[in-house]
Protein backbone atom coordinates (compact mmCIF):
# COMPACT_ATOMS: atom_id res chain seq x y z
CA UNK A 1 0.00 0.00 0.00
CA UNK A 2 1.35 3.19 -1.22
CA UNK A 3 1.92 6.34 1.42
CA UNK A 4 -0.43 8.42 -0.42
CA UNK A 5 -3.44 5.39 -0.20
CA UNK A 6 -2.81 5.08 3.72
CA UNK A 7 -3.03 8.21 4.17
CA UNK A 8 -6.67 8.74 2.54
CA UNK A 9 -7.70 5.65 3.78
CA UNK A 10 -6.77 6.83 6.94
CA UNK A 11 -8.06 10.12 6.39
CA UNK A 12 -11.88 8.18 5.38
CA UNK A 13 -11.18 6.15 8.52
CA UNK A 14 -10.55 9.44 10.55
CA UNK A 15 -14.04 10.67 8.81
CA UNK A 16 -15.94 7.26 9.64
CA UNK A 17 -14.76 7.12 13.11
CA UNK A 18 -15.97 10.70 13.94
CA UNK A 19 -19.02 10.28 12.31
CA UNK A 20 -20.01 7.01 14.85
CA UNK A 21 -18.39 8.64 17.95
CA UNK A 22 -20.92 11.48 17.87
CA UNK A 23 -23.74 9.27 15.88
CA UNK A 24 -27.41 9.59 17.48
CA UNK A 25 -30.52 7.86 16.75
CA UNK A 26 -31.89 10.47 13.98
CA UNK A 27 -32.01 9.51 10.46
CA UNK A 28 -30.01 11.98 8.48
CA UNK A 29 -31.42 14.39 5.87
CA UNK A 30 -31.36 13.71 2.50
CA UNK A 31 -28.90 15.83 0.46
CA UNK A 32 -28.56 17.22 -3.06
CA UNK A 33 -24.86 16.80 -3.13
CA UNK A 34 -22.40 15.02 -0.99
CA UNK A 35 -20.19 16.37 1.60
CA UNK A 36 -16.53 16.12 1.43
CA UNK A 37 -14.12 17.09 3.83
CA UNK A 38 -10.64 18.01 3.28
CA UNK A 39 -7.50 18.01 5.31
CA UNK A 40 -5.65 20.81 3.85
CA UNK A 41 -6.29 24.14 2.20
CA UNK A 42 -4.67 22.29 -1.17
CA UNK A 43 -6.61 18.74 -1.12
CA UNK A 44 -10.03 21.75 -0.59
CA UNK A 45 -8.61 23.76 -3.33
CA UNK A 46 -8.47 20.78 -5.43
CA UNK A 47 -11.65 19.38 -4.85
CA UNK A 48 -13.20 22.33 -5.41
CA UNK A 49 -11.84 22.84 -8.87
CA UNK A 50 -13.14 19.23 -9.74
CA UNK A 51 -16.24 19.14 -8.18
CA UNK A 52 -17.10 22.79 -8.88
CA UNK A 53 -20.34 23.28 -7.67
CA UNK A 54 -21.16 19.26 -7.28
CA UNK A 55 -20.14 18.86 -3.49
CA UNK A 56 -19.77 21.39 -0.53
CA UNK A 57 -16.15 21.15 0.37
CA UNK A 58 -15.21 21.50 4.00
CA UNK A 59 -11.70 21.96 4.66
CA UNK A 60 -10.42 21.08 8.37
CA UNK A 61 -7.23 23.38 8.10
CA UNK A 62 -7.71 26.84 7.45
CA UNK A 63 -4.75 29.03 5.28
CA UNK A 64 -2.55 30.23 7.18
CA UNK A 65 -2.79 27.99 10.84
CA UNK A 66 -0.46 26.06 12.34
CA UNK A 67 -1.60 22.30 12.26
CA UNK A 68 -1.04 21.59 15.77
CA UNK A 69 -0.02 18.44 15.70
CA UNK A 70 -0.87 16.67 18.93
CA UNK A 71 -0.65 12.65 18.03
CA UNK A 72 1.12 10.51 15.90
CA UNK A 73 -0.58 7.20 15.05
CA UNK A 74 2.21 4.41 14.83
CA UNK A 75 1.02 0.90 12.78
CA UNK A 76 0.58 -1.84 15.47
CA UNK A 77 2.69 -4.09 13.69
CA UNK A 78 5.34 -1.59 12.71
CA UNK A 79 7.89 -0.86 14.82
CA UNK A 80 7.57 2.27 16.46
CA UNK A 81 10.96 3.85 16.23
CA UNK A 82 9.77 6.12 13.51
CA UNK A 83 6.71 7.41 14.89
CA UNK A 84 8.81 7.85 18.20
CA UNK A 85 11.80 10.27 16.82
CA UNK A 86 8.73 12.47 14.90
CA UNK A 87 6.84 13.15 18.19
CA UNK A 88 10.16 13.99 19.79
CA UNK A 89 10.85 16.84 17.16
CA UNK A 90 7.21 17.49 17.46
CA UNK A 91 6.07 17.32 20.68
CA UNK A 92 3.78 14.88 20.00
CA UNK A 93 2.42 12.06 21.23
CA UNK A 94 2.86 8.55 19.78
CA UNK A 95 1.69 6.54 22.34
CA UNK A 96 -1.28 4.79 20.81
CA UNK A 97 -0.92 2.56 17.83
CA UNK A 98 -3.86 1.24 15.42
CA UNK A 99 -4.54 -1.60 14.53
CA UNK A 100 -4.53 -1.32 10.34
CA UNK A 101 -3.28 -4.41 8.58
CA UNK A 102 -3.20 -7.03 11.24
CA UNK A 103 -5.28 -8.00 14.06
CA UNK A 104 -3.56 -7.45 17.69
CA UNK A 105 -2.99 -11.00 19.63
CA UNK A 106 -5.54 -12.84 21.87
CA UNK A 107 -6.73 -10.76 25.11
CA UNK A 108 -5.89 -7.20 23.45
CA UNK A 109 -7.79 -4.62 22.14
CA UNK A 110 -7.47 -5.82 18.57
CA UNK A 111 -7.87 -9.26 18.85
CA UNK A 112 -11.41 -9.16 16.84
CA UNK A 113 -12.10 -6.62 14.19
CA UNK A 114 -14.98 -4.77 16.14
CA UNK A 115 -12.69 -4.82 18.95
CA UNK A 116 -9.73 -3.46 16.57
CA UNK A 117 -12.05 -0.41 15.34
CA UNK A 118 -13.14 0.16 18.75
CA UNK A 119 -9.58 0.29 19.86
CA UNK A 120 -8.83 2.41 17.25
CA UNK A 121 -11.28 4.90 17.56
CA UNK A 122 -10.53 5.76 20.92
CA UNK A 123 -6.81 5.46 20.68
CA UNK A 124 -7.80 8.74 17.33
CA UNK A 125 -10.09 10.51 19.65
CA UNK A 126 -7.73 10.98 22.50
CA UNK A 127 -4.81 11.29 20.50
CA UNK A 128 -6.81 14.59 18.35
CA UNK A 129 -7.97 15.76 22.21
CA UNK A 130 -4.76 15.48 23.51
CA UNK A 131 -6.22 13.13 26.04
CA UNK A 132 -8.76 14.76 27.06
CA UNK A 133 -11.92 12.96 25.48
CA UNK A 134 -12.32 9.30 24.82
CA UNK A 135 -14.98 7.39 22.33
Amino acid sequence: MTPRFRTAAAAAALALVLAACGADDEPLAPRDRPIVVATTTQLGDIVRQVAGDAADVHQILQANTDPHVKAIFPESSLNPSLAEALARETGARADAALYGDTLGPAGSDGETYLKMEAANADAMVEGFTGGRERC
